[in-house]
């Protein structure tokens, strides 16, 4: 199979994380045949070396994949077309950076052989979503045809973090992605989670989705503690002077156990913290000034 990850601007932290993931996948060489990152900051990924495949993406080509209605995440869409293309009939998966493989690679390629497309995990019908954001968007489209679907009851919005095809059918279930997306954009639906729910009704019509929960951590509700853990590991990995095949190991040999992979937090404890740091200052700041 195929990995793609997409990264963009100067936040160190987004590209540690993907780097990491890069790393949780990279001594699968059996059955990784390329790792792919579409990012405009390509000097973030020197240390990885041969073992990737950059493809650079400038503002131009960004704006272009925004298309017609100037939607961001179309760009995930659009991404995940050219590189089904690059490897057309080989099965490819694209990663958020906040993502890791934590479980047997075998598996989840026998889903894909089998015929499957994987998201990483099932939200739920969206006529029984509990966010606000979804209810909305449900109103908005709820018995309403977009690319040629008719969205009903059954339809579920699936968790778009991992997002693989055995891509076996030219491109069908992008084309069909994008045109959900553009339909959506045209008629005015809630943006925020549209390219999410066109995967989700195009890779469901197309080839049927498993979860890929079982195989890849998404860490997204506990970006804190790993980006803390993550932070160390590069620490670790600089001050030792780890070569690619070493910090793959030391992330294979990690117990992911010790950290939280979900963890929500109610919004009076949120709330409390903000607070409590507005309310406490320091007792005392010193800054040193260059003489």
């Amino acid at each position: 199979m195929h990995l793609l990850y997409i990264t963009f601007g100067e936040n160190v932290f987004v590209h540690a994380q993907a780097a990491y993931s890069i790393y949780s996948f990279i001594s699968k060489k059996e059955a990784i045949r390329s790792i792919n990152v579409i990012t405009d900051s390509p000097t973030y990924y020197n240390h990885i070396g041969s073992a990737i495949n950059i493809l650079p993406i400038d503002e131009k080509q960004l704006e272009e994949w925004k298309g017609p209605h100037d939607f961001f995440w179309r760009i995930k869409i659009k991404a995940l077309q050219k590189v089904s293309q690059l490897y057309a009939g080989e099965a490819m998966v694209y990663l958020d950076t906040d993502t890791l493989l934590y479980s047997n690679i075998d598996a989840l390629q026998n889903v894909l052989a089998a015929g499957h497309a994987i998201m990483h995990e099932d939200e739920g019908p969206l006529e029984k979503a509990v966010s606000k954001t979804e209810k909305k968007m449900w109103k908005q489209v709820k018995e309403r045809t977009f690319g040629g679907v008719i969205m009903t009851g059954a339809k579920h919005m699936w968790n778009a973090g991992v997002v693989g095809t055995p891509n076996t059918k030219a491109g069908t279930e992008y084309d069909l992605a994008l045109n959900i997306c553009d339909e959506m954009c045209a008629a005015g639906v809630k943006r925020r989670l549209i390219e999410q729910f066109a995967l989700s009704t195009a890779l469901s019509e197309v080839y049927g989705i498993k979860p890929a929960e079982e195989f890849i951590a998404h860490y997204w509700s506990n970006k804190e503690e790993w980006e803390k853990h993550i932070a160390m590991f590069f620490t670790e990995a600089y001050a030792k002077g780890y070569s690619t095949e070493e910090a793959a190991a030391v992330i294979e040999a990690f117990d992911f156990a010790k950290i939280p992979v979900k963890k929500r937090i109610k919004n009076t404890a949120v709330r409390l913290h903000a607070l409590v740091d507005k309310l406490v200052k320091p007792r005392e700041e010193v800054y040193l000034i260059k003489r």
